[in-house]
This record gives structure tokens, sequence and C-alpha cells, in this order.
């Protein structure tokens, strides 16, 4: 079994290297969890577009495109009093949404690849976990009014002219939040948010996924040291008092990690 020190080892070279690549990354604690979007999970297609009887077999309920708008709604409509400012669009709400908590089709994905690698590596401690990396392609890359254009919460590919029938796409959105800031975000939207993004990618798409990075259970905590060493912890990644908070609670108890007098 390899050291936690030639996993550390490897995962910086690793990131390095799909980095260099223009790659943007998200990391799960738990290496079975897959990508799908929080609305779209435990769900199959809508009853109007099952064609065969898969999702009826799994007993996966339909997705329901009015119950994710009323979700999207209801986070507007209670958060209002708590929100910048400045949230405007039904884009900057969801993106809101999905970085407080509630169902969105959006998936958080960085461009540092330390914040996916610390994503990965602070929770599920008895669990493997998985470092993605994605080079997307520049048709999947657009700008939050062309999405925003298209229409936020849709179940058809986004095709403006210039991007063609799309299924999966990349979007950076405006600043909202402090941990926004803290985790270099980006999203990427989906039309079929019961999809994996693996299975929503073309042929072409799919050359620029990088096989996951595994990080083993057992080497998290270090993982974790390497991290804080680099300035990377919840108090970086959070921007608020509580991440501030947890970050001296975990170095407190890593035996007074960083708190040297």
């Amino acid at each position: 079994m390899a050291s936690s020190a030639s996993i550390w080892t490897r995962l910086l070279e690793w990131l390095r290297e799909a980095s260099q690549r223009g790659c943007v990354f998200r990391g799960h604690a738990d290496s079975e969890w897959k990508l799908i979007p929080s609305v779209g999970r435990d769900f199959g297609p809508p009853a109007s577009s099952r064609t065969g009887s898969t999702a009826i077999v799994s007993g996966l309920p339909p997705f329901n495109l009015s119950q994710e708008r009323r979700v999207a709604d209801e986070f507007r409509r209670l958060g209002l009093v708590h929100a910048p400012v400045r949230t405007q669009t039904k884009l900057e709400w969801l993106a809101l949404a999905q970085h407080y908590g509630a169902p969105t089709r959006l998936l958080d994905w960085t461009g540092n690849p330390l914040v996916a690698a610390w994503f990965a590596a602070a929770s599920e401690p008895k669990k493997s976990a998985h470092v993605f990396a994605y080079e997307p392609m520049p048709w999947s890359i657009v700008t939050p009014e062309q999405l925003e254009a298209h229409a936020v919460m849709s179940l058809d590919p986004v095709d403006d002219g210039l991007i063609i029938n799309a299924s999966v796409v990349f979007v950076a959105v405006p600043i909202l939040a402090p941990r926004m800031a803290g985790q270099s975000g980006l999203f990427s939207w989906q039309c079929r948010p019961w999809e994996k993004v693996t299975d929503l990618l073309t042929a072409v798409e799919a050359q620029g996924l990088l096989e996951p990075f595994e990080i083993p259970a057992e080497a998290k905590p270090d993982i974790l040291i390497g991290l804080a060493e680099m300035g990377i912890d919840e108090m970086t990644l959070y921007g608020d008092l509580g991440g501030v908070g947890r970050s001296l609670n975990w170095r407190y108890k890593q035996h007074r990690f960083l708190l040297e007098e």
C-alpha cells in the first residue's frame, strides 16, 4: 500500500498536469458518488420522456421540472432578505442556491485544483475519495448572459447559434458571496439533471475527462495537513466566521497544528 507521502506527491503532480491542460476540478469525498446534480439525484427521466422501462424497473420516481422551478422560486422568496443586494438574474439566484445547499441542477467545479483536493479529503473519513479533472471543449464554455437567455431551467440543450446542442455547459457566475471567491468556483449546467455528466458528453467531449485521482481513506488526514500548509482550509475557502471557527477547531485537534507560539 502506498504511503500518504507518496500519494500526496502523486496527487500534486496529477493536479499540476491537469491544470496545465486547462482543466476544471471537482472533489468527491466518497468515490462512489456520481457526477449528478443534487436536484436530479434519485430521479429518473420525466414521465413524458420515458421510452423504455429502465427507470420504471429501477423504482426511481420521474424528475419533475415544475418542482425544480418551485424550489428555485421558494429559495428566492425566502432568501431575499439574506441575499446580496446585487442578486438579480435567475442564474445568480440559482448559483446562490447551489452554494447554500438547496437542490439545483448546477454542479460546483473550481479552477483551483487544491480546492477540489480539499473537498475530496475533508469529509467521509472512512471512504476513499475522487478528484475529477475535465478540460471543457470551447463550445461548452458559455457566458451567464448566454445561459440566462436560453433558459436556466429547461430540458433542452443550449443552442444560441454559437453553442451547438451542448447538453453540458460550463459557466462562471459573478461573485455573489465570499465563499464563491475563496473556492474559485464555476458551475456545470446540464439539460438532463437526472443523468451523470459523463453520460451526457459526446465522444469528442469525453476526451477531455481524465481518469479521476483516487485518494485512499487513510491518506485523507495527511492530505489535509499538506493543503493547510499551502493555505487551503475552511478559513480560506468559506470566507466567513463559521469557516474561521471550523478551521481553528481542526487545527487545534491536529495537536495545535499551525498554532505554535
